[in-house]
């Protein structure tokens, strides 16, 4: 259970290294929210934002080896809430069976996924509550205390620029 969560997303590796070893130098974990994908049909995926590889679950392994959470944050870094729900089921669940595969011990069912640009729809968060133990979605940066049955997390950003 988490009280206060500072996650880290996208998955860039030389940060989340950096990141680890502060965090391991208090003696705590960090949470890395990370993308599935690195390939289609052997074409390294990029994007316009995230142009950097993905999908580096070596990485991933050894850093929840080392005592951090790796949870998904998307197949690529599509904008679920502007796709139609069947394209946005599709992806989620690629990108859940991606991290079954690679991912050592994951269990869909234990995860939080966090929406790419924090973007959903009610009708994904309604689907998705089914699927995995939370989401994480925009809304505001204070969610009540963690209680049984809890799904939704709500968050803010920050980045050198407002990235909502």
């Amino acid at each position: 259970m988490h009280i206060v969560s500072l996650s880290f997303d996208d998955g860039f590796e030389g940060s989340n290294l950096k990141i680890a070893e502060i965090y391991e130098s208090f003696g705590l974990s960090a949470c890395f929210n990370v993308l599935a994908l690195e390939e289609v049909d052997g074409e390294k995926v990029f994007d316009e934002y995230h142009n950097f590889p993905k999908g580096n679950f070596a990485l991933w392994n050894e850093l929840q080896a080392r005592g951090h959470e790796i949870m998904p944050h998307g197949l690529i870094h599509h904008n679920l809430a502007k796709m139609p729900f069947a394209d946005a089921r599709k992806s989620i669940t690629r990108c859940l069976e991606i991290f079954r595969q690679e991912l050592k011990g994951f269990d869909a069912q234990r995860a939080v996924y966090n929406f790419a640009y924090n973007a959903s729809t009610p009708e994904i968060e309604a689907w998705l509550a089914t699927v995995v133990r939370a989401f994480r979605t925009s809304g505001d940066g204070i969610n009540p205390l963690p209680y049984a049955g809890q799904v939704k997390l709500t968050t803010t950003g920050y980045g050198p620029e407002n990235c909502e």
